[in-house]
């Protein structure tokens, strides 16, 4: 019996009212595609978890998401158009949704790695002090991230349900304990900075290097973590695409082209070249995300 097992399910799917007609439709084949990856409950087995988009509440990244695995799924099981079913539209389509991707990467880390190479320009101690404040922004951002995904997943819960006045409620009681949490976390930043520089930097002057433009990241910490929280509750609301190419606009357009300005053009140093990461950049994060979601454009997207 246990051998033929597949074949009786093979066998009753195929009679009316056997199984529901909607189980079937995303199942492996049923539209010239392989099916997505499923996952179920422990969320983490043996070292393996599920994707944090498909507990993020952004319904429009979960249908993305399972978009891009049967697609890549497909294309990759065997190299050929045409094999498995798998037709020459589901391979254009695989790459055109591919392509772009690709690139918004490929942009990023580039504005990244011009952004480092014009501060080696000024001086190598201001590079590693310009590592230094980046890796420090990244790791206070933990929790203006975590803080955002969470009221990320909530927006989208009340989307799901058209509620978009509690969306909002969700996302304002996000940013009032984000900006609290996040401005305590500053205050070492502007009260101690050398001791908490000297974990990483040993030499005397390249420390003195960095100790304003770390008060100045304490100071700026809550605005920091605002944009964080907006650009996550935008993704929240689905709308990807906005804060992806918003992020590309304000490297090349802001973040490098005043780096530059500050540092190898008007010999501002290191200060003067991280006020443009803290002021314009960061600050035109707020407020272009800010814009956006007070508009309320996210809450007419349909998926």
């Amino acid at each position: 019996l246990t051998c033929d097992t597949p074949l009786i399910d093979a066998v009753l799917r195929l009679l009316p009212g056997a199984i529901d007609e909607a189980s079937t439709a995303e199942e492996s084949f049923a539209a010239g595609l392989l099916e997505y990856p499923q996952y179920t409950r422990p969320a983490i087995f043996r070292g393996m978890g599920v994707p944090a988009v498909l507990t993020s509440g952004d319904h429009g990244a979960v249908e993305r998401w399972r978009r891009d695995q049967a697609l890549a799924r497909s294309c990759g099981a065997y190299f050929e158009p045409g094999r498995l079913g798998i037709t020459g539209n589901a391979w254009k389509e695989f790459w055109q949704r591919r392509a772009p991707e690709s690139a918004r990467w490929l942009l990023d880390v580039g504005a990244l790695t011009v952004t480092y190479s014009i501060v080696g320009r000024v001086g190598t101690a201001e590079l590693a002090c310009y590592s230094v404040l980046i890796n420090l922004i990244n790791f206070v951002g933990l929790p203006a991230w975590g803080l955002g995904t969470a009221g990320a997943t909530l927006v989208g819960q009340a989307l799901g349900r058209r509620d978009v006045p509690d969306a909002r409620q969700w996302a304002r009681e996000t940013i009032k304990v984000g900006v609290a949490a996040m401005a305590l976390i500053g205050l070492p930043f502007w009260i101690a900075p050398e001791i908490l520089l000297s974990i990483w930097i040993h030499d005397p002057a390249t420390l003195e290097l960095a100790i304003w433009p770390t008060r100045i990241l304490g100071a700026m910490i809550a605005l920091n973590g605002i944009g964080y929280m907006l650009a996550m509750l935008l993704n929240g609301a689905g709308d990807v695409q906005k804060v992806t190419w918003i992020n590309l606009a304000t490297q090349w357009l802001i973040l490098v082209p005043g780096v530059w300005l500050a540092g190898p053009v008007l010999g501002l140093g290191l200060l003067g070249m991280w006020l443009v990461h803290q002021l314009p950049f960061r600050f035109g994060h707020v407020f272009i995300f800010g814009w956006f979601w007070k508009r309320g454009g996210w809450a007419k997207i349909s998926i």
